[in-house]
């Protein structure tokens, strides 16, 4: 019996997640048809961190020539994922991310960084470079609200400070 990748990402990230005694073989009250058609934010309040960032956190941010040729490609990438969102939000910031590597001229590690993210970065995963990683807690693909998307907007600015002084 072959057992795929995402089922084992899946499996670890619910039992990672859940808290003692949480795990169950009953359906989650969450997932019952009319929540799938429109989805209810869970009664959670997330507190959004100060913007930190690892730069390109696996690769190197540029060659021996030109030390920074695509770091900034991850930071704005870094941006995106702090904030978090939706599943199409992240896919469109991997999807920036790659075009901005490659527009820097190197069209091979873009495709190879693309599929780093799109593997490694998933929101249901708690590790310190999942989208929405400045959210206290893992947030999953929730959209911000519009309070949320303020709280980010105010703290953005003093991020790109603190990268372009």
């Amino acid at each position: 019996m072959r057992i795929s990748i995402m089922t084992v990402l899946l499996l670890f990230s619910a039992v990672a997640c859940a808290e003692p005694g949480q795990l169950t073989t009953e359906p989650h009250p969450a997932f019952t048809p009319v929540q799938i058609a429109t989805p209810v934010l869970p009664d959670h309040h997330w507190t959004l961190s100060d913007f930190t960032t690892d730069g390109c956190t696996v690769i190197e941010e540029g060659t021996k020539q030109d030390p920074d040729k695509w770091g900034h490609c991850c930071y704005e990438h870094d941006l995106a994922y702090w904030a978090g969102g939706t599943y199409s939000e992240r896919r469109a910031a991997d999807l920036k991310f790659m075009e901005c590597i490659r527009d820097a001229g190197e069209p091979e590690l873009a495709v190879f960084a693309y599929l780093g993210v799109r593997v490694g970065g998933s929101a249901l995963v708690p590790s310190p470079y999942r989208w929405g990683y400045g959210w206290s807690g893992v947030r999953g693909y929730w959209p911000l609200t519009p309070a949320e998307r303020a709280e980010v907007q105010r703290r953005t600015p003093a991020a790109q400070t603190a990268r372009n002084p």
